[in-house]
């Protein structure tokens, strides 16, 4: 299959949230059952204050996963291509 672009803009709708575990186990901290953003869905066009808040993660709290996975997935449903990433221990 061929398709001419030239002359036309070409946008990927695609999205990726990571949903990790920063629970207490992860550091020795104490346990609360809260899930937060970290950084909420936006354009990844500038990813320096994205690094910055990620890099700004501690660890604590209790592994209440599920929340967290249902409150990014209902975040990107109305993206076409989503992609919902969890890591955890």
């Amino acid at each position: 299959m061929r398709m001419d672009l030239r002359g036309k803009s070409v946008s990927a709708s695609l999205a990726l949230i990571l949903v990790v575990d920063v629970s207490g186990s992860m550091g020795g901290g104490p346990s609360t059952n809260q899930n937060h953003w970290t950084v909420p869905p936006t354009f990844a066009s500038d990813l320096a204050p994205i690094e910055e808040a990620i890099g700004r993660v501690q660890p604590g709290g209790g592994t209440e996963i599920y929340p967290a996975l249902k409150e990014s997935i209902q975040a990107i449903t109305p993206i076409r291509t989503p992609r919902v990433a969890e890591f955890a221990d």
